[in-house]
C-alpha cells in the first residue's frame, strides 16, 4: 500500500500527525491513497438502467447535482437487475486540495474499504449488514446483492438512541466485532445470524500504522 492520508470531518492525518487543509499540501507525494472517514455516503438507486453509458451517467449526475463541483461521485451498475447506484459525498472541495498536489491519488471512502475487507473474508455472502466502530464512530452498511444500498454513521450513543436496528428482519446476517455487539437490542439479537469479524483491527493496522 502506498503512503496514506486520512481525511476526517475536521482534519487530515498523515503518519499519525494532524494537518489542516493548508499544511497537508506539504506532505503530499506523487502517488497516495486518501481514505475518507467521518463522512456519510448518500445513495440513490435508479432502475431500468440497462447500460451504464457515460452519457447516461453524466445526465443523471447533472439532474441530481446540477453544476455543483464540490461533490465526490461514484457509481456501480447492477447489470443483472438493471439498477444503477449513485454514491456521493459532499467534501469534494476539501479533497481537491490534495488532488491538485498529487499525480496519482486513489480516493477510498472507508465504507467501500470496509466492504472490500469483508468480501475477502466471507466470499459467498451477497446480502448482509456490517456494523463496525472506528475512531468512536459507528458505521453501518446494508449490502444487497453485493451492492451498498444503505449507509449511515453516528457516534455510539446516538446510534443506540436512534433505534436504527429495530427494523432488522429475523434471520438477517450481521457482520460485526464483539466490541459493538452491545448496541444490538437483546430482544432482537437472538433472531439474527451474527458473524464476528475484527475488521477494525485490520483497518487500524493498515491505515494508521506509522
Amino acid at each position: 500500500m502506498k503512503d496514506i492520508i486520512v481525511s476526517t470531518k475536521d482534519d487530515f492525518i498523515f503518519k499519525n500527525k494532524l494537518y489542516d487543509e493548508i499544511a497537508i499540501k506539504s506532505v503530499v507525494k506523487k502517488e497516495m491513497d486518501l481514505f475518507i472517514f467521518e463522512e456519510n455516503i448518500l445513495i440513490k438507486k435508479f432502475e431500468n438502467i440497462k447500460k451504464a453509458k457515460e452519457a447516461i451517467i453524466e445526465k443523471i449526475v447533472k439532474e441530481e447535482f446540477g453544476n455543483e463541483n464540490d461533490i465526490l461521485i461514484h457509481y456501480e451498475h447492477d447489470k443483472k437487475r438493471k439498477n444503477l447506484y449513485l454514491y456521493s459525498m459532499g467534501n469534494g472541495r476539501k479533497v481537491k486540495n490534495i488532488i491538485n498536489e498529487a499525480k496519482v491519488l486513489r480516493i477510498k471512502p472507508i465504507q467501500f474499504y470496509i466492504k472490500t475487507l469483508v468480501e475477502r473474508k466471507i466470499k459467498k455472502l451477497r446480502n448482509y449488514i456490517i456494523i463496525i466502530e472506528l475512531r468512536e464512530i459507528i458505521y453501518s452498511l446494508y449490502i444487497e446483492e453485493n451492492f451498498i444500498i444503505k449507509s449511515f454513521m453516528k457516534n455510539k450513543n446516538d446510534f443506540i438512541l436512534s433505534h436504527e436496528l429495530n427494523d432488522l428482519e429475523n434471520g438477517s446476517v450481521v457482520i460485526m466485532s464483539k466490541e459493538v455487539e452491545d448496541i444490538i437490542p437483546e430482544e432482537i439479537k437472538y433472531n439474527l445470524h451474527i458473524i464476528y469479524l475484527e475488521i477494525g483491527e485490520v483497518i487500524n493496522e493498515k491505515i494508521f500504522k506509522v
